[in-house]
This record gives C-alpha cells, sequence and structure tokens, in this order.
C-alpha cells in the first residue's frame, strides 16, 4: 500500500465547516479578526481546551492567541481554523 503525501499548502486560515451549498473556490476566505474564537487543530498540551481566543496578528501568518488551560501562545495560521 502506498504512503499519501500531502504537498505543502500556501499558509492561509482553514474553514471548519462546509458550507451546505457548493461555492465557488474563487471567493475570498474569512480573515481572522481580534477578539475571535477560532478551533485548534494541533494541541500544544493534552490538557489543552480545543479552542483559542485570538489576541492580535504577529505576522501576517501569525497571532497571539489565549488558549484556556494553556495560556498565551503564538499560532500560525495553519494551525486553526475559522468555526
Amino acid at each position: 500500500m502506498n504512503k499519501l503525501e500531502l504537498a505543502p499548502s500556501v499558509s492561509r486560515v482553514q474553514w471548519c465547516s462546509v458550507p451546505l451549498k457548493y461555492q465557488s473556490y474563487s471567493q475570498n476566505y474569512p480573515t481572522p479578526q481580534p477578539n475571535t474564537w477560532v478551533k485548534l487543530l494541533e494541541l500544544p498540551s493534552p490538557y489543552a481546551q480545543d479552542e483559542a481566543l485570538l489576541l492580535c496578528e504577529d505576522t501576517p501568518e501569525t497571532w497571539a492567541v489565549w488558549i484556556p488551560e494553556y495560556g498565551e501562545a503564538t499560532l500560525t495560521t495553519s494551525q486553526f481554523c475559522l468555526q
């Protein structure tokens, strides 16, 4: 059986849910905003919650966040998705 390998993707915020109606992929992706809860795709520890509060954008690809049961952290946009 062959191992499936994925090519690295362009870093952008991912969507957690699929729209009910199919829409063109040419639409703009949502832009993260401060004071928004996001879903974590990778947990920083086994005890951390699976959501984080966006605090502020550090760079176009990283955000300072607060994670319940963990504290403050810096995440890349590939580590979370908008809900």
